[in-house]
């Protein structure tokens, strides 16, 4: 949601998406999602920038392997660095900047087949979808936008103005 707020153009563009698609219903479905192309680019690129896990569970070498040089033995623990591999210049043009549209000219997933893009899970997009439907949102008067921020010393707050009439 933070990055959504430092962009308010992504915020709108991602509104319209939900918004044509959902219309004027009140949930969001997973039927829904299917169509929702811009959701799952602003998904894929918040997890590239901010990984829930930035080193992931390690895992044991299972055979000798080189990498770039090195060797690693069989029984070798092995840390995989997702933080870095989102941020990894090599594979991603300008890697520090928020842009999902760069998932909507590619077909990496992140569900593991493209070592580009491997968060720590990959759960269901019903709740931001729900959230960007059902909501304006705004920093409240006098807050700014943080330009850089791993873990928040102060929680987000947002005003949340309801679009739709809750029951």
């Amino acid at each position: 949601m933070t990055e959504l707020l430092r962009h308010l153009d992504i915020m709108h563009k991602l509104q319209d998406e939900v918004r044509s698609i959902a219309g004027s219903k009140t949930h969001i479905i997973e039927d829904d999602l299917e169509a929702m192309h811009y959701l799952k680019a602003v998904i894929k690129e918040t997890l590239r920038l901010h990984t829930p896990a930035p080193l992931l569970v390690p895992r044991v070498s299972r055979t000798q392997v080189e990498i770039n040089g090195y060797e690693i033995q069989p029984g070798s623990h092995v840390y995989i660095n997702a933080w870095a591999i989102g941020r990894d210049p090599i594979s991603w043009e300008r890697p520090e900047e928020f842009d999902p549209d760069r998932f909507l000219r590619s077909d990496v997933d992140y569900k593991g087949h493209d070592f580009r893009l491997i968060p720590s899970g990959s759960g269901r997009r019903f709740l931001l979808a729900t959230r960007v439907h059902k909501f304006h949102r705004a920093l409240p008067d006098g807050e700014k936008a943080l330009a850089f921020t791993i873990r928040k010393y102060v929680p987000l707050l947002v005003v949340a103005n309801p679009r739709l009439q809750i029951l």
